[in-house]
């Protein structure tokens, strides 16, 4: 999930032209036991931590949501019913 969210804000920041200089996503996946259907993936919590030179908050916050929403592993986390949450902030 990390690689494929991070790419895409990477994707959406050079779109936009802001291509960031560093990007480092870290992803904590939440396993617990689903009464009937034995362990399952929860919850999916990414954290981003970006530099890029000319870019504000507000952009950075767009470019976050449209990467979540582009990311077929978060539409298969939420479609599956987990939890996925999305903290990016400046680095």
């Amino acid at each position: 999930h990390a690689g494929c969210i991070g790419m895409s804000l990477a994707g959406e920041l050079t779109g936009a032209g802001t291509p960031p200089e560093r990007v480092v996503v870290d992803c904590t996946i939440v396993m617990d036991e689903v009464e009937g259907e034995g362990h399952q993936i929860v919850a999916s919590q990414v954290t981003m931590r970006v530099q890029a030179g000319s870019l504000d908050a507000d952009a950075l916050a767009g470019a976050v949501e449209r990467a979540d929403a582009g990311c077929p592993f978060s539409a298969l986390l939420r479609k599956a019913g987990a939890e996925v949450t999305v903290d990016a902030a400046f680095a």
